[in-house]
């Protein structure tokens, strides 16, 4: 199953290098980018209450 364990480390870099470059692009974006794109403003998402 190692190449079971490459394919999930090769996703996880993948998210990684995502969320780092949309934190570059945006430095307002959420953990969850998606969240801030595709919603109107003022949109809090889940958990991010404070």
């Amino acid at each position: 199953m190692d190449w079971f364990m490459f394919a999930f480390l090769g996703i996880l870099a993948l998210l990684l290098v995502y969320y780092i470059f949309r934190q570059l692009k945006d430095p307002g974006v959420n953990v969850f980018p998606f969240n801030t794109s595709d919603f109107q403003e003022g949109y809090v998402p889940e958990g991010n209450e404070e």
